[in-house]
């Protein structure tokens, strides 16, 4: 039953389903996504992959504009390996199409005003096929704070410590996931528990509603 329900067409072809794990930084995508695809079988995929990871610093203090087609080249680099280990097994992506849209939208309202209405209106035309089930994690303040102070950070320092900036970026999470988990006082098996109920759900759930469990 689990494998025939997380298969999917896609174009002509049966193809395995890909979930994004989505969130603030401190949420926990990591280690649900990590022991999701251990738990059903798939494959782990964190974006960016290694290639631009080696660049990746040296966009994070351009402009939004600049920092955001980095992020969209990133994603389709990251689709076509996502794409292919699909055919094959359930891909579980650690940050995807929705990290790039939401933090983007906040830089842009904020440094770039003029390119907000822009990113809104093309996105989709220019990224790569979303996930087929987009997933936040949401943790309280509290928690995250004391998880980024022991957290070894090397990207998004400033951004992380912009609570502000993290908070508008999580209300945007909530309202444009399929899903959200609020997984405060859930150990990682039990986040992975919620999640695997939620998939028996699908079928007769309204794509058009946002929930949260």
């Amino acid at each position: 039953m689990m494998k025939t329900q997380l298969k999917k067409y896609y174009g002509e072809s049966l193809r395995n389903l890909i979930i994004a794990i989505e969130g603030i930084d401190g949420v926990g995508k990591t280690t649900t996504a990590k022991l999701l695809a251990k738990e059903l079988g798939g494959e782990y995929v964190h974006t960016p992959l290694s290639d631009f990871k080696v660049c990746r610093e040296l966009f994070e203090n351009k402009n939004p504009v600049s920092r955001l087609f980095f992020y969209i080249s990133a994603l389709w680099d990251a689709w076509y390996e996502i794409d292919k280990i699909s055919k094959e097994k359930i891909v579980i992506i650690d940050r995807y199409l929705l990290s790039t849209k939401v933090y983007h939208l906040v830089l842009l309202k904020r440094y770039a005003p003029n390119f907000t209405n822009m990113l809104k209106e093309q996105f989709d035309s220019i990224t790569p096929p979303r996930a087929d089930l987009n997933i936040c994690l949401k943790v309280s303040e509290n928690t995250i704070l004391q998880r980024l102070r022991n957290k070894d950070v090397k990207f998004d320092t400033k951004l992380e410590k912009d609570r502000t900036f993290q908070n508008e970026v999580a209300e945007m999470f909530y309202t444009l996931s399929d899903v959200t988990i609020d997984v405060d006082n859930k150990d990682p098996f039990e986040t992975v528990d919620a999640i695997k109920r939620f998939f028996f759900q699908l079928e007769n759930l309204d794509k058009t509603v946002s929930y949260v469990i």
